[in-house]
This record gives C-alpha cells, sequence and structure tokens, in this order.
C-alpha cells in the first residue's frame, strides 16, 4: 500500500523500493549496475545518487518525461534484506499517485535504447 502512495499504519513512501519481482537475476546490484548503470552516479556519503528521465504513465494518463533522483546504499540490505534502490517520485508523480488508490496495480519499469519508461498499469 505504501508504494502505491496510500496511507497505512506508517508513514507514505515518497519513492519507489525497487524489488525484485520476477528477476531472476540479484535485485541488490542489477537496478544500479545494469538496469541504470549507464546513467552518471555521484558518491554522497555512504550512497550513490544519480538523475533519470521517465516517460510516465499513469494508468493511461500520460504525464510526459519527468526527472527523478534515485539512490542506491548497499548498507540498507545487510540486516534485513531491504532494496538497496529506491525511485525518488518527482511532485508531478507523486500527485498523481496520491490522488487516486492504485493499491494492487503493477509498476513496470523498462528501458528501450537510452530511454526509461515508468507505466502504473
Amino acid at each position: 500500500m505504501s508504494d502505491a502512495q496510500q496511507d497505512t499504519q506508517g508513514a507514505r513512501m515518497r519513492f519507489l523500493r525497487l524489488t525484485k519481482a520476477d528477476l531472476s537475476d540479484d535485485h541488490r546490484t542489477w537496478f544500479r549496475e545494469v538496469f541504470f548503470g549507464a546513467l552518471e552516479w555521484a558518491r554522497i556519503g555512504g550512497e550513490e545518487e544519480a538523475h533519470v528521465i521517465l516517460d510516465v504513465t499513469i494508468c493511461g494518463q500520460h504525464l510526459g518525461k519527468r526527472t527523478m533522483r534515485l539512490d542506491h546504499a548497499p548498507r540498507r540490505s545487510q540486516n534485513h534484506a531491504a532494496p538497496p534502490t529506491h525511485l525518488h517520485f518527482d511532485h508531478v508523480t507523486r500527485a498523481a499517485l496520491e490522488s487516486q488508490d492504485l493499491s494492487g496495480h503493477p509498476i513496470r519499469l523498462r528501458k528501450d535504447g537510452k530511454d526509461y519508461f515508468l507505466e502504473v498499469l
């Protein structure tokens, strides 16, 4: 529910935790090294950070190209296998996600050449 930007017992997560789903590779390194590996990453403290332009569509509503921040912190997965890579929503995408109940809707991230896409189905 928190990934769907709906209220839960805890706080809303303003980011998407990039997890395994049906990925056969190790999600702890795959998103940082393979999927987003070509981006320009910068080390900030114990984390790495990059910005990505995603073409965003939410349930058929096209929001266009949005710039979002990624962070990668391997320490997150050390004690309880939490995903180390997070995608932080920009304000337009976050507002669109919060305006409707998208619980149960899958999110698809894909890459076509150098272009990245985020779809909420």
